[in-house]
């Protein structure tokens, strides 16, 4: 941030030369192209520990701010609004299948949002973690809605699995974190969560932010497809309201969950259980058990563990 502020985004197969005398951009065939420069958007204060500890607590308190970002400005008067949204109403009404697909995190968010489309969409969804999407050869044609997720939008597999979707002529949606990414470029249409720069390799605040777009985009679904109707889709936009106020109240819960913590920390090993919705939760709770604590853990549903996971445990293993 203190020595860069001007960015030039380069396409597959192109070479940048860069010289005291500028930059010039090359293609695959050694013929110079001309490119546009853009000027990051980052404020440095993001950037930056505010007084927290770490980073990854900074992160987990900016939850609800990342998430009223996340919507704010889409929604207005009980009305889901996206600029840009490349997708028709006919497109809408057309789609009969949603394939979710990304990696790690935004994988699990994907598990949540199969939730919120189907439930309130009346959509059938998929959901495949994008290095498997893309060595498969699923059902995909121009009634297929593809919705993409990465925090940073340059995960590498997910971008395959957009563009072999593509390729067969499915509708295209990507959610990222970070506007003029790979993935919202090869996308028709975007969704920018605006949660800010994420420093911690264990994503917190872009997770939620990300559930969170794809509840709107699940009401937006909804009312083209004509399953709710303007009250219900008023209602449903309320709720947002209700659960900043209740993940506000978890953030008050800091000195009880730091009494946990100091009851489980020497454990050598957790379960995470959860059923339904609150299944995708269990597994993301296990990823940042491992990525933050290196402490094994496994995520399993609820109703499955007497088929492996109980032989495993004994009085020393949290549930």
């Amino acid at each position: 941030m203190n020595y860069v502020k001007d960015i030039i985004f380069l396409d597959d197969g192109e070479i940048a030369v860069i010289k005291k005398e500028g930059v010039q951009v090359y293609d695959k065939n050694n013929r110079q192209v001309e490119k546009n420069i853009r000027r990051l958007g980052l404020n440095p204060i993001l950037m930056e520990k505010g007084g927290y500890k770490h980073f990854i607590l900074k992160e987990i308190f900016e939850q609800p701010r990342a998430i009223w970002d996340t919507v704010r400005g889409r929604v207005s008067g009980g009305k889901i609004i996206f600029e840009d949204f490349k997708l028709t109403d006919l497109d809408i009404k057309n789609i009969k299948k949603v394939f979710i697909t990304g990696c790690g995190t935004s994988w699990h968010a994907g598990l949540i949002g199969k939730f919120m489309i189907e439930g309130i969409s009346r959509i059938p969804v998929e959901v495949d973690i994008s290095s498997e999407l893309r060595y498969r050869n699923p059902i995909i044609d121009s009634d297929t809605l593809i919705i993409a997720i990465s925090e940073s939008g340059e995960t590498v597999d997910t971008i395959a699995a957009l563009r072999d979707g593509k390729k067969k002529g499915a509708k295209t949606v990507s959610i990222c974190n970070t506007i003029e990414s790979s993935l919202s470029r090869e996308s028709g249409s975007t969704i920018n969560i605006h949660a800010g720069p994420e420093i911690s390799v264990a994503s917190t605040k872009t997770f939620t932010s990300s559930l969170s777009a794809l509840y709107i985009l699940s009401v937006y679904l909804a009312k083209f497809k004509g399953v709710i109707n303007e009250n219900e889709t008023a209602g449903l936009i309320n709720d947002i309201v209700t659960v900043l106020g209740k993940i506000e109240d978890v953030m008050g819960l800091e000195e009880e969950i730091e009494g946990l913590s100091k009851m489980f920390y020497e454990k050598k090993g957790f379960l995470y259980l959860g059923r339904g919705i609150n299944y995708p939760v269990a597994l993301e709770g296990a990823m940042k058990m491992k990525e933050l604590s290196y402490i094994y853990a496994e995520g399993y549903p609820g109703g499955e563990m007497k088929h492996g996971p109980i032989a495993l445990i004994d009085e020393h293993t949290p549930v």
